[in-house]
């Protein structure tokens, strides 16, 4: 009889123990259920709160359908050139943060029409239409400033086609008149560059009128339109003033200024840039890089060599890759060469 009253014993021990258990799940299940809820009215609270807040800041919308708020301010990345004419690409305006440099554009530079609109203004550009129709259309949209920036560019190669002694006045227009900010100065002055460089467009007094009253950017795109037909004039004095900045003690400073004499395109400028191969600071040594490329094209490789030896594994790194393709580019131009003899 002692055995068997045993088991029984055992046997409720072990229910109790399974209802025990059974009842710490459930209280933890429901610790659980509590607390996503709190997290998520605590959450919800957050966002009311910065939703009023930001209520109290911001202008009320209209709500007429047919009346379009200005765009936000935000990032964009900005395009390669393009080897499509009715694209220009947009020049933006670049930051320092946490030692990244980031470009922040305004997005209501040339705001961008509807495209049922552009589409229809588009195809009255083409090649395929009647020249009054294209002339017409590139006056109508210079005209209007609600126009985006592709559609300004698309036009003004339009007006140095057909009515190539309009295009420095409406130049000139368009920067005084537009608000001076990175995108629209970056498409004006890459119209200054790309139609300066054609002649019978804008005159050598044009771009030098514009090299004298522009900014930074257009400064830039005068003189390097200006020498491409023959004529450093103006870039020889751009590279003067910069050198100033090749030599500050901010490695920023000088790296901005490397940019800035690399778009000039132009071979004069490497008295100026081989020495910023050697600079303190890698960053600076990596744009030196691509400054001496771009400007002596495949006569600086004996420039570039000794960056193979360099400190920094990002430089070493950067030298042979571009070694490897200038190498392998000396090659190719040797065979076609050799194939055309």
């Amino acid at each position: 009889m002692q055995a068997p009253q045993r088991r029984g014993l055992g046997r409720g021990v072990g229910g109790q123990a399974q209802v025990v258990l059974v009842a710490i799940l459930l209280a933890l299940a429901v610790l659980l259920v509590v607390g996503f809820l709190w997290l998520r009215s605590d959450a919800s609270g957050a966002r009311s709160t910065a939703g009023a807040e930001g209520a109290l800041r911001a202008p009320a919308l209209t709500s007429t359908p047919d009346v379009r708020q200005p765009a936000p301010v935000g990032r964009v990345v900005t395009p390669a050139a393009p080897e499509n004419v009715d694209e220009v690409p947009r020049a933006d305006q670049e930051q320092e943060q946490g030692g990244v440099r980031i470009r922040d554009v305004p997005l209501d530079d040339f705001p961008r029409m509807p495209d049922d609109e552009r589409s229809t203004q588009l195809a009255s550009l083409r090649r395929d239409q009647d020249d009054a129709t294209r002339l017409a259309t590139a006056r109508d949209i210079l005209a209007h400033s609600a126009t985006d920036g592709p559609m300004v560019a698309r036009a003004l190669e339009v007006l140095g086609e057909l009515a190539p002694e309009s295009v420095a006045g409406e130049l000139r227009r368009l920067l005084t008149e537009l608000p001076d900010t990175p995108r629209n100065q970056g498409t004006l002055s890459n119209a200054i560059r790309n139609l300066g460089m054609r002649e019978g467009i804008l005159s050598a007094t044009d771009l030098v009128a514009f090299f004298e009253d522009g900014n930074n950017e257009v400064q830039v795109a005068a003189a390097a339109a200006l020498a491409h037909r023959g004529d450093d004039s103006l870039s020889l004095g751009y590279q003067e003033r910069r050198a100033v900045d090749l030599a500050s003690d901010d490695p920023f400073e000088r790296s901005e200024a490397l940019r800035d004499l690399t778009s000039l395109q132009s071979a004069s400028t490497l008295p100026l840039l081989v020495p910023m191969l050697q600079d303190a600071n890698e960053d600076v040594r990596l744009q030196a890089l691509t400054a001496v490329q771009q400007a002596g094209g495949m006569d600086s490789l004996d420039a570039i060599r000794p960056l193979l030896n360099d400190s920094s594994p990002r430089v070493r790194r950067a030298a042979e890759r571009l070694i490897e393709t200038m190498e392998r580019r000396l090659e190719l131009n040797a065979r076609s060469a050799e194939d055309a003899r």
